[in-house]
């Protein structure tokens, strides 16, 4: 069992920078009125306060055989003083065209909870043949205490980016002396932020080491599929990123 606590200094331009984040159409979903809104993000001569977690954990580990072994854990995260922002008033503009401009000073003004589980199970049914398993299961909340809008959507966006299940599966098996094949297959859950949906993919590799000094390995990634999404961007509005396949060749050589 463990009980932490750690604490995360502000970055140099989370307490001196300007950032002009997003502007948003007008007569559009985020913005129905007639003129255009520029949200600018501003921390100069802004002091925030350092972003504070306290952390509990609680494990099991064992030993169930020669060649079993089991590990267990869980936590749960508290965190206060999260880095967020706080939109004033709109603030009309007239060049280079009318707009609105909203500015968004930081604050500490998130709050939040994290609590997960984690299994992983080490297996050697032969001498030559190692599996591992694991299991991630996630669960975020956080919160602020302005009920802004934008601080809300700063808080969900928090509890969005991370998928809430993660499974990993992992073969290594020694073929014969000199020879050996590696699998291993992962499944991710749906990431809210962005909509990227759940994925799983494999990898798979075939070494051969002729002598003690060289090893030669061909090595697929990204098997089932041609590509696949993992995450999106959650500074500046852009594409999701594709994960292509890939295939190489390695050559190791020691000397």
């Amino acid at each position: 069992a463990a009980w932490s606590r750690a604490v995360r200094t502000p970055a140099r331009t989370e307490r001196g920078a300007t950032l002009d984040v997003e502007v948003l159409p007008p007569l559009s979903a985020s913005n129905p009125g007639p003129l255009p809104v520029l949200l600018r993000s501003n921390s100069v001569g802004i002091e925030p306060d350092s972003e504070k977690l306290t952390a509990f954990e609680l494990g099991y580990r064992a030993q169930l055989g020669p060649r079993l072994a089991l590990d267990l854990a869980a936590y749960a995260n508290h965190y206060t003083d999260l880095i967020s922002s706080t939109a004033e008033s709109p603030q009309p503009q007239l060049a280079p065209v009318p707009y609105l401009l909203v500015l968004a000073p930081a604050d500490n003004g998130l709050s939040g909870h994290t609590k997960g589980l984690e299994a992983s199970l080490d297996w050697r049914p032969q001498e030559r043949w190692r599996f591992q398993a694991s299991y991630t299961l996630q669960r975020l909340s956080f919160s602020t205490t302005s009920g802004d809008t934008l601080s809300n959507a700063n808080a969900q966006k928090l509890a969005d980016e991370s998928p809430h299940n993660q499974l990993s599966l992992r073969s290594m098996l020694d073929l014969a002396p000199g020879h050996q094949l590696d699998l291993w297959l992962r499944h991710v859950s749906r990431v809210a932020f962005g909509d990227v949906p759940a994925y799983t993919s494999l990898d798979a590799r075939y070494g051969w080491r002729p002598t003690k000094n060289f090893d030669l390995s061909l090595i697929g990634q990204n098997l089932l599929k041609s590509r696949h999404a993992e995450f999106q961007s959650d500074i500046f509005a852009a594409p999701l990123l594709q994960v292509h396949r890939g295939v190489y060749l390695r050559a190791t050589w020691k000397y």
